[in-house]
């Protein structure tokens, strides 16, 4: 058995399933680019959370994200009633 993008038919023949065949030649040709997205999205994730925390002083003005973290959350204790419509 090779380390190929395309299955060979040896494979086949030697017994080799479907599901071998994607755990045997597919995960390792597509992990460097899974990781490789994993680490892109991880980090727009963390920019789009940190910069609003950052230069936002208003919470009015503040993301869902980064809102729910400064307004809902103080310490261990959780704000609900500030969520909640006014009645």
């Amino acid at each position: 058995m090779t380390q190929g993008a395309v299955p060979d038919p040896e494979d086949l023949i030697d017994g080799a399933g479907q599901i071998r065949m994607l755990l045997t030649i597919v995960s390792p040709v597509a992990m460097p680019g899974i990781i490789a997205a994993t680490i892109f999205t991880f980090t727009v994730w963390l920019g789009a959370f940190l910069y609003p925390l950052v230069f936002i002083y208003s919470t009015d003005q503040l993301p869902l994200t980064a809102g729910i973290i400064t307004t809902l959350i103080k310490g261990d204790v959780f704000q609900w009633a500030a969520s909640w419509p006014s009645r």
